[in-house]
């Protein structure tokens, strides 16, 4: 029995999913996230921020300890969408390599939406099914269609939580002309992104996975400890999702934090998370979303398995 686990570096969060494998069994020994915000001010400058960089090293060697003291002796990292875009990528690389020693692989963002269907698809009970997985991130939103374990098309946009709010909301609670504004270029982008959709989705199962539905669903369940196990295969409708975003936006961001299920570190970000999304489901007409807990981590663990072993 081998252990390994993945990192991922993302523009708001850094996970950790260590497993033991278990012929074909993935079966959990270390599930941990810490909010970096790496993709603070990129927005602004398309540099990731000397302090951002600090807090993903610091998180990075507390994932590496605790996983090598689960005996895990093989750590991949991955990153997304803030160190794809930050014109300073190669100093981070080698930064990261050097003070913690972990080797970090950018993920295009075609190869990013591949994984997160093979993550989001895992165990899913939509085997007959066509299956449009949407992933929101920090910094971009991948949207991909297929069927279980094999993707067709896909597309990386970018539009994230955090982008988002770094573009757009600067009141806190945010101001009617910021989110029109806001609502206004979700609407344009996503017409133009996922025009190839727009006749598939009566036919299609639609799957969430990543930080910003799987907080909604958090919040729908009132959940005071995250849960995996009650997350996975939650459903949630587009008539709550928009009842939980004018609960977040009658709040400022203190207020917010004391809402059950809402981690304190996407406090800020949700707002535009849960915009992402209820723009999406309103242009492809979809009234329901299954939110899967197996995300990206899942996928790029799945897509080493055989390599490795």
């Amino acid at each position: 029995m081998r252990k390994l686990a993945a990192i991922d570096i993302g523009t708001n969060s850094i996970r950790i999913l260590g497993v033991s494998v278990e012929g074909s069994k993935l079966i959990p020994i270390i599930r941990k996230v810490r909010t970096a915000r790496l993709g603070h001010g990129l927005e602004k400058s398309s540099m990731l921020d000397s302090d951002a960089i600090s807090r993903t090293e610091d998180i990075i060697r507390e994932f590496l300890k605790e996983g090598m003291a689960k005996g895990i002796d093989k750590f991949f990292g991955f990153a997304t969408s803030a160190v794809r875009d930050a014109v300073n990528k190669e100093y981070f690389l080698k930064r990261i390599k050097s003070t913690t020693g972990l080797d970090v692989e950018v993920l295009s963002g075609n190869r990013e939406a591949e994984l997160s269907f093979k993550g989001a698809t895992h165990l899913l009970d939509a085997a007959s099914k066509n299956i449009i997985v949407v992933d929101i991130g920090g910094g971009s939103t991948e949207v991909i269609k297929g069927k279980k374990h094999s993707p067709e098309k896909a597309v990386s946009l970018n539009i994230g939580a955090v982008r988002l709010t770094e573009r757009f909301i600067h009141s806190d609670p945010a101001a009617p002309m910021e989110l029109q504004a806001m609502k206004t270029y979700l609407r344009k982008t996503i017409e133009v992104g996922l025009d190839f959709l727009k006749e598939e989705t009566h036919r299609s199962c639609m799957v969430g996975v990543g930080g910003s539905i799987t907080t909604l669903a958090a919040v729908h369940l009132e959940m005071h400890t995250y849960n995996p196990k009650e997350i996975h295969g939650c459903c949630l409708y587009l008539k709550d999702i928009k009842c939980i975003m004018r609960e977040f936006l009658a709040k400022n961001i203190v207020e917010r934090k004391k809402i059950p299920g809402l981690p304190e570190g996407r406090a800020d970000i949700i707002p535009a998370g849960t915009q992402i999304l209820i723009t999406i489901m309103e242009f492809l007409d979809t009234e329901k979303i299954v939110v899967s807990d197996n995300g990206i981590l899942v996928g790029y663990i799945l897509s080493l398995k055989n390599k490795v072993f």
